[in-house]
């Protein structure tokens, strides 16, 4: 009786064993898998205690305004994470902000290292954050230059061909911090159309990134949107995208930032700058992932401060439109 007992006790411990290596085994593989990525629910928030905003920290921090689905961003920044981490012999995790504003604010309170910001949030946040330390500028894969254009959708179905068929429609934005997804449809309106989008339209909602806002078109949630190229292709490429229509297009707007938080070594940001810069399309990590293949830009330049201008007159002209009617409230 004891004896059985005895063996009992024993193979329930051998479980308790197995099903531990099991699920150490699974955990590390998961780890191993995720190991410069931080998924779309860890946000700042989440390691804003954590010690890693040191260059003598465990690994260095990327940040990305959440411009797209956040699932999207994370698939399509993975390899440039991983060639990074490669590079500068340390591990790289990235990390979406909640929203827009915040980037600005984390990276100049040394919350998080480095950051690929968008361009008109880059030019408030330098403005509001001067400390912080420009390093290069994104160059588009579409045309090789470090510029993109914004684009205002409808489908076609809706018949909505000119912009006087929208007045007392339903109008989609992303943020207020969005260079092609508010700041530049709201000057063009001003500028070319000659309207005032308060009140020329019905309603305008905002949808927080540029994927939801293509959404919102297709859906008939709005009439019409404001976003850039990318995800337009991404549309285009479902039988769904094919059903929109371009209303209007943008000037060049300059593309993205590389930027880096405030005490950031001169060395570091010497390195960073001769990493980006060797990049192109056929940049691969030691793994055989092209570097920039599932990405928007193909490479990176160096650039002036003088570069983001017409980004700083157009937000100009829209702070003057804002400035009005919060004096008429």
């Amino acid at each position: 009786m004891n004896s059985t007992g005895n063996k009992m006790k024993v193979l329930k411990l051998l479980n308790a064993v197995l099903i531990f290596v099991l699920m150490f085994n699974v955990q590390c593989s998961k780890d191993k898998q995720n190991d410069n990525i931080i998924n779309e629910n860890n946000t700042i928030k989440d390691i804003k205690n954590k010690q890693v905003n040191t260059d003598s920290g465990d690994y260095y921090t990327l940040a990305v305004n959440p411009h797209d689905n956040r699932k999207r961003l994370i698939k399509n920044f993975k390899a440039f994470v991983d060639y990074l981490s490669e590079k500068l012999d340390k591990p790289v995790k990235l990390i979406i902000t909640r929203n827009y504003d915040e980037i600005g604010k984390v990276l100049n309170e040394n919350k998080v290292d480095f950051a690929i910001v968008s361009p008109t949030l880059y030019v408030k946040s330098k403005h509001k954050y001067p400390k912080i330390k420009y390093v290069a500028t994104v160059v588009s894969k579409k045309t090789g230059k470090p510029f993109y254009h914004g684009v205002i959708i409808t489908r076609k179905q809706s018949g909505i061909k000119d912009y006087r068929q929208l007045k007392n429609k339903l109008f989609a934005f992303v943020e207020r911090s969005s260079g092609s997804g508010f700041v530049f449809p709201v000057s063009l309106m001003i500028n070319k159309w000659g309207i005032d989008p308060k009140t020329y339209f019905k309603s305008t909602l905002f949808m927080g990134n540029h994927s939801n806002v293509v959404k919102a078109v297709l859906s008939g949630q709005a009439h019409a949107g404001a976003t850039w190229e990318k995800p337009l292709e991404y549309a285009r490429k479902n039988k769904s995208g094919k059903v929109l229509n371009v209303l209007l297009k943008s000037p060049p707007i300059p593309l993205d930032a590389f930027a880096v938080k405030p005490d950031t070594k001169p060395g570091l940001i010497r390195k960073l700058r001769g990493i980006l810069l060797t990049i192109n399309s056929n940049t691969k990590t030691s793994k055989g992932d092209f570097v920039t293949k599932l990405n928007y830009y193909k490479g990176f330049v160096v650039k002036s401060n003088g570069f983001y201008n017409i980004i700083r007159i157009t937000l100009k002209t829209v702070k003057k439109w804002q400035r009005k009617w919060k004096m008429k409230k």
